[in-house]
């Protein structure tokens, strides 16, 4: 019983013993097997960190490519925009050279029209100043004084002489009348509204009156017409009849053709008061032109061209340049993409880098 004992206890201590070491071997397999899974998760991190190493070169080089390519983009942007702002200054300073052109035409046409005017002024200001009013007044006195004339002559003195041989008179109450020589055996009628007074060669003075009381008084009448006639011709500057109503006809003429001409000096003035503003525009914009072609300095390649030229070629920098914008933005936009592309690819090699030495 005493060995049996003893067998009983060897026995459950082997038990004991091989429950141990059943355990240890499923500990041992089951550590094994973490074992290989953590080899071939090291195995696919390492893979994983060269793989994104492998990505973020790729990237870098895109990126330096794309980078490199930038600054060129910028400068043919910035070409198209100074050869477009020169091809509107060039434009402008053609604008600016008609506009000055036209201008100085305009004053040429406006100085040569207020000098007609001026001229015509001028002949207007020496003519006497007689109105229609007063032309009339004077040919009222004018027909008063004819009317009363012929009444004179019609009451006054006929005196016919027929002389013998050829003979020699002079009225004496004309001081203005030369001699005159009478044929012999023809006629002279001479007349007077009441008086006669001749002198006749060879034969001496005949004086002769007429006594009508009517003659006188027409005579009279006649007196004070012919003074309030000369009176109204020195009153309007003229000296006579004629001469009056050539001054008025005159004026009337000079002042159509006046008008007619400062209305031909509205369109040469266009929008200007008068000839002293155009003459400042004119100024103004020759100056503008003057100014603007000392800062372009244009080349006589440009000079060349013609407005038709300038504006096809601002035309197709106006729609080259937003294109060129537009094409910058875009490949700005892409640039940016791959920076965090980058910036990415950057943090994924750091995390399995980790991983790996992990």
């Amino acid at each position: 019983s005493g060995e049996l004992t003893a067998r009983r206890q060897a026995l459950t201590s082997a038990k004991e013993k091989l429950a141990v070491l059943a355990t240890d071997n499923a500990t041992l397999s089951r550590l094994q097997g973490e074992y290989k899974e953590t080899e071939v998760a090291l195995a696919a991190s390492r893979s994983a960190a060269k793989a994104a190493e492998q990505i973020l070169i790729e990237l870098r080089g895109r990126l330096d490519t794309q980078q490199a390519e930038q600054p060129e983009l910028e400068k043919h942007l910035q070409a198209l925009r100074s050869g477009h702002q020169r091809l509107r200054d060039l434009l402008k300073l053609r604008r600016l050279n008609a506009d000055a052109e036209t201008l100085a035409r305009q004053v040429g046409k406006a100085e040569t029209v207020t000098k007609e005017i001026s001229a015509l002024e001028s002949r207007r200001t020496v003519l006497p100043a007689l109105t229609p009013a007063q032309l009339r007044k004077i040919e009222e006195h004018s027909e008063s004084v004819r009317t009363l004339r012929a009444q004179l002559l019609a009451l006054g003195l006929t005196v016919e002489l027929t002389p013998d041989s050829d003979a020699v008179v002079h009225n004496l109450g004309d001081s203005v009348a030369e001699n005159q020589i009478l044929p012999a055996g023809q006629p002279h009628r001479l007349q007077s509204p009441h008086a006669l007074d001749l002198r006749l060669e060879g034969w001496g003075r005949v004086l002769i009156r007429s006594g009508s009381q009517d003659a006188q008084s027409a005579a009279a009448d006649l007196a004070q017409a012919e003074a309030a006639l000369t009176e109204a011709l020195q009153q309007a500057g003229v000296a006579n009849v004629d001469a009056a109503r050539e001054a008025v006809a005159t004026r009337k003429e000079l002042d159509v053709q006046i008008k007619a001409a400062t209305q031909g000096l509205t369109p040469h003035l266009g929008d200007h008061k008068d000839l002293d503003a155009l003459r400042e525009a004119a100024a103004t914009a020759k100056h503008r032109s003057e100014t603007l072609v000392g800062l372009l300095s244009p080349t006589s390649d440009e000079g060349a061209f013609s407005l038709t030229d300038l504006e096809t070629a601002e035309a197709t920098q106006s729609e080259a340049v937003p294109a060129a914008e537009k094409s910058l933005a875009e490949f700005t936009k892409k640039l940016t993409q791959l920076r965090a592309e980058e910036r990415g690819a950057i943090e994924k090699v750091q995390e399995t880098t980790q991983l790996a030495g992990e």
